[in-house]
């Protein structure tokens, strides 16, 4: 196994270090939020869910859906890095994705621009943008 295109090794690291700190250290910080809020379902809530978790349970779901999808960008641009596949097509989809992500992320900022200079959000646009534009680049390099 030899490396052979190196944007998609830079991608797959950032697609990596977005699984490791949202998908653990997210986590981490997301279960001692919800130790500290109470949240109050609604009553269309109760009646469609039943559970008086079941935002927090959401919550959860949508959280670790995230982290799946950076497990799969980083699996496709390594296997992409080192050759065991070779589909521009799931590059730029892959790409297509992290920039999704990337724009949802600064589309929640928006009414809060200070926000995004703070070490956590500043580090999220970072890693995405590398990981969208070595996507991308890689894509190419096939």
């Amino acid at each position: 196994m030899t490396l052979e295109n190196v944007p998609a090794l830079i991608a797959a690291l950032a697609a990596s270090l977005a699984l490791g700190v949202h998908g653990v250290i997210g986590h981490l910080w997301m279960s001692a939020q919800k130790q500290q809020a109470e949240i109050e379902p609604s009553e269309l809530s109760r009646r469609l869910f039943g559970e008086r978790d079941i935002t927090w349970r959401a919550v959860g779901v949508a959280w670790h859906g995230l982290s799946a999808l950076f497990l799969g960008s980083a699996v496709v641009l390594f296997g992409t890095a080192f050759g065991m596949l070779d589909n521009a097509e799931l590059c730029r989809f892959v790409a297509i994705l992290l920039t999704a992500v990337l724009l949802l992320g600064l589309l929640y900022f928006e009414k809060t621009l200070t926000a995004i200079l703070h070490p956590v959000p500043l580090l999220f646009g970072f890693v995405m943008t590398v990981a969208t534009a070595f996507a991308w680049v890689a894509s190419y390099s096939l």
